[in-house]
């Protein structure tokens, strides 16, 4: 008799975002698919104006998707009532690059840490009271700090004021914004070490957002790399740095600093030239294909779809040694 299968913590389908703006229609998502299961992260990785944040916000709910599916622990969230949206926000929280931007400079950091409580039914000051002692606590804030401004923290203790506040309505699914990147690497260092232990203990699934790959690698279970709105190549971490198979991947983990600049990290390096094409006009074929060392006529002419090469590696590339014909959504959506 096989294994139940295990419901994911985020599911998202072929999601669209696009934007009417000044200069036209700018799809800045384009048809995104992936799936999270309980106590994992998926790091996101891509240049910027690639559809990171666009694609975060969608999750969260501060921009309403043009189309495709988001389900979170089986429920579908897109198309809701304002009443049925509120009742399930609180399963998806964010924490965001800016710690100190991201907080009310005028409230105390227990104010802020007790305002969901207040808003979604914990009624009991007493109990919100409690409640906010023991984020702090596992943040690793002391309680007598309870009552200090954002501006009296560190930079690394106001985004843990941003976890702890992610935190406060147990949900299963933060996505982190750039967390980190505001921080200095002994900070970072700190924060990315919090979010593992929260992980431990709570099983909360992470969607991890950041330019840097060298951050993901510490952190993520398994990666996607986004290009253009589009997801190029996903798999996990090891597979992923041992044998990259999209050349956009490829150059992103070339171009890493290393202890010793000639030690290669994979045998033939990829160079990109050129700059990032306008997401108002986008490429035609593989978005890729105006910048790609290896691209051939194929590629200017036909968008390649995530193909399976195997043990959950995916990419999107006619060129790829190993990937098959596409494999179906719920094969794409389902973690390895």
């Amino acid at each position: 008799m096989s294994a139940p299968v295990e419901t994911p913590a985020l599911e998202v389908r072929d999601l669209v975002v696009s934007y009417r703006t000044g200069r036209g229609p700018l799809s800045a998502v384009d048809g995104v698919s992936f799936a999270i299961r309980p106590g994992e992260t998926l790091g996101l990785v891509g240049e910027s104006g690639c559809g990171k944040s666009s694609l975060a916000k969608a999750i969260v709910q501060l921009v309403e998707p043009t189309s495709g599916a988001l389900k979170v622990e089986g429920h579908d969230i897109t198309g809701l009532t304002a009443r049925e949206r509120r009742a399930l926000r609180p399963k998806v929280q964010m924490v965001f690059q800016d710690p100190m931007g991201a907080l009310d400079p005028r409230q105390r950091a227990g104010t802020i840490l007790e305002t969901p409580l207040k808003l979604n039914g914990v009624r009991g000051k007493a109990e919100r009271r409690a409640r906010v002692a023991s984020l702090m606590e596992a943040v690793g804030l002391r309680p007598e700090f309870i009552d200090r401004l954002p501006h009296e923290f560190s930079g690394g203790q106001r985004q843990r004021i941003g976890i702890a506040r992610a935190l406060a309505l147990d949900p299963a699914v933060i996505v982190c914004d750039e967390p980190v990147s505001a921080l200095d690497v002994s900070l970072q260092a700190q924060v990315l070490n919090l979010l593992r232990k929260v992980q431990r203990e709570t099983s909360v699934a992470y969607l991890f957002i950041s330019h840097d790959l060298s951050v993901v690698e510490h952190i993520a279970d398994r990666v996607a790399i986004m290009y253009l709105g589009r997801i190029v190549e996903l798999a996990p971490r090891e597979t992923l740095w041992r044998a990259p198979l999209h050349p956009y991947t490829r150059a992103l983990i070339e171009a890493l600093p290393r202890m010793d600049p000639g030690a290669s990290r994979i045998a033939d390096k990829t160079i990109v030239g050129g700059d990032l094409p306008s997401p108002f006009a986008p490429p035609k074929g593989c978005r890729f294909h105006t910048r790609c060392p290896i691209a051939v006529g194929r590629c200017a002419i036909d968008a390649p779809a995530l193909s399976d090469a195997g043990d959950g590696h995916l990419v999107a590339c006619h060129l790829a040694p190993g990937a098959v014909a596409a494999p179906t959504a719920g094969a794409v959506l389902q973690p390895a």
